[in-house]
């Protein structure tokens, strides 16, 4: 398997686009990280944005049928898809005008290629925090277009759940922000090359940062001696935002070389213990080294090869008080 680089990531450009009202400056800030923290899709605002003056789109319940205006707006100013329209308006449709108080949080590729987010609902239940509500709006609406997963109506603590109760939409906060019926499905997509795995990982940074999360992935030997070493790193590490990813551990039944490179691509940082010289993690240095996810190297012995002596390296004494003293070095460095 060759190593894929920047240079060989296809972006994917959004389009974002506001009608009606919006805190556009909290809604900027949260699509400016977005595009910080992943290298498959681009968010960018359209130059324009459109206020709604006539009463029609209104519905009995008060909520706005957007999914018209939002349709003859890309029509008439021909803007780019795929497009996610933006507003802090109350978002219904006609099925539903009639029904008290029931507005829409989104509606992901209703038209093929557009979405329409509102933060209506949330501003309303959870009073802000709109970066938690974009970043995994954005991580849905990526893997909608990509690879067509889309909503289900039963609630399973999943970024594609319907949520009939609003408060329900923070379930999907609980776990991986993805149910095994549309991780299976994500997979088989994947295998089928509807979606990248760089796209994949992409929209899993993004959910993660929605968590406040930063993961770390730690390449090390698949032998008894280091997991003790993990132990002893991941409980410091969790306590200051972190998750530890073990490449022991995979989600699915998929080849482990694909749910390595993966499971890098969605760290923030790598830690690479250098111990034995182990060839697995020298592939998975060079592939955190190929992407740019910054590693830290740590090792219980010097010297250590040529290739990454240069590079700052954390040594460390195999013993409680060693691996106690380790974790809070890592914090430190991760900090």
């Amino acid at each position: 398997m060759g190593l894929d680089t920047s240079n060989h990531i296809r972006m994917r450009d959004f389009t974002l686009v506001q009608i009606g009202t919006l805190n556009r400056a909290e809604v900027e800030n949260a699509t400016h990280l977005a595009n910080v923290l992943q290298r498959a899709f681009r968010f960018d605002w359209y130059p324009k944005s459109f206020p709604i003056r006539s009463p029609r789109p209104v519905l009995p319940n008060g909520a706005y049928d957007l999914d018209s205006v939002a349709s003859k707006l890309s029509e008439l100013h021909r803007i780019p898809k795929p497009t996610i329209f933006f507003t802090s308006l109350p978002f219904g449709d006609r099925d539903t005008g009639n029904i008290s108080e029931y507005h829409f949080f989104n509606k992901l590729g209703f038209d093929k290629d557009e979405s329409i987010v509102s933060t209506f609902e949330w501003e309303r239940l959870f009073n802000g925090n709109l970066q938690r509500y974009i970043l995994s709006t954005l991580s849905a609406a990526s893997l909608n277009f990509c690879a067509g997963i889309n909503t289900h109506e039963e609630t399973r603590g999943c970024l594609f759940d319907f949520c009939d109760d609003p408060a329900e939409i923070v379930k999907c906060f609980d776990g991986s922000g993805v149910c095994r019926e549309c991780e299976s499905r994500l997979d088989r997509n994947r295998r089928d090359g509807l979606i990248t795995m760089e796209e994949v990982a992409s929209a899993r940074k993004l959910f993660n940062r929605s968590l406040n999360k930063r993961v770390c992935f730690f390449a090390r030997p698949f032998r008894p001696p280091f997991k003790q070493v993990l132990r002893a790193i991941e409980d410091p590490l969790t306590k200051a935002g972190w998750i530890v990813v073990d490449p022991e551990k995979s989600r699915l039944p998929r080849r482990i070389t694909d749910a390595i490179v993966q499971d890098i691509i969605c760290s923030d940082a790598l830690v690479a213990d250098l111990t034995q010289e182990n060839p697995n993690v020298f592939y998975e240095v060079g592939y955190a080294h190929a992407i740019g996810c910054e590693v830290i190297f740590i090792s219980q012995h010097e010297p250590i090869p040529f290739d990454v002596s240069t590079d700052r390296v954390l040594f460390y004494r195999n013993t409680p008080k060693g691996l106690e003293e380790l974790g809070r070095r890592l914090v430190r460095t991760l900090s």
